[in-house]
C-alpha cells in the first residue's frame, strides 16, 4: 500500500494481514494481503499512527485500535462497516494521548505498553474488553518498540525502541 506510517493485524478468522496507512494528505486506507497482494478493503483511521496500537481480539474476532484526536478512544474494524468507535474514553481512566506505544493480546486482555506523551513512558495499562485498569511502571521507558506474545511460554518479550525522543516526532 502506498503510505508512510500505519499500524497492522492479523485477522485470525480469515488468515490475513490488515493494514491501516495512512496517506501523506492525511487520509488513510485499509489493505489486506490476500493471495500475495494488497487489496483495499476501504477508508482508513487517519489518526492511527502507531505501529503498535492495535490488535487483533481473538475474545471478539475483530480488529482493535487506539485511534482519535487524544489516541486513546477505542476503534473496531468490520469488512462491512470499516472503522466505528467501539468507546470514547475519559482521560482519568484511560491511557494519555500516546505516540508510538506497543500493545499485544494476552490472556484475553489488550496490554498496552509505554509511548510517549511529551515524554518517553513506562506505563503499562490493561483493557479488560470494558475498561481501563493502570497496571504499574516498567523499569524502562519505551516507545516504538514491538510487544510479542510467545504464546509456548506465555510470555511476552520486548523488540526494539528507544528510550528517547527525537527532534520532530509527532
Amino acid at each position: 500500500p502506498p503510505v508512510a506510517l500505519g499500524s497492522m493485524a492479523w485477522d485470525v478468522p480469515n488468515d490475513r494481514a490488515l493494514f491501516n496507512g495512512v496517506l501523506g494528505d492525511g487520509g488513510a486506507e485499509v489493505h489486506a494481503f490476500v493471495d500475495g497482494g494488497w487489496v483495499m478493503l476501504g477508508s482508513g483511521l487517519g489518526t492511527l499512527r502507531n505501529p503498535s496500537a492495535s490488535t487483533f481480539s481473538p475474545a471478539s474476532n475483530e480488529w482493535l485500535a487506539l485511534a482519535g484526536s487524544n489516541r486513546a478512544d477505542l476503534f473496531a474494524w468490520s469488512d462491512d462497516a470499516g472503522w466505528q468507535l467501539r468507546r470514547r474514553f475519559v482521560p482519568e481512566v484511560a491511557p494519555p494521548g500516546l505516540t508510538d506505544p506497543s500493545g499485544v493480546w494476552l490472556s484475553g486482555q489488550f496490554i498496552l505498553h509505554g509511548g510517549s506523551s511529551g515524554s518517553v513512558l513506562s506505563d503499562t495499562w490493561r483493557w479488560d474488553g470494558d475498561q481501563w485498569t493502570f497496571i504499574g511502571r516498567s523499569t524502562q521507558p519505551l516507545m516504538g518498540h514491538h510487544l510479542v506474545h510467545l504464546p509456548g511460554r506465555n510470555e511476552v518479550v520486548t523488540v526494539g525502541g528507544t528510550a528517547t525522543l527525537a527532534a520532530g516526532a509527532f
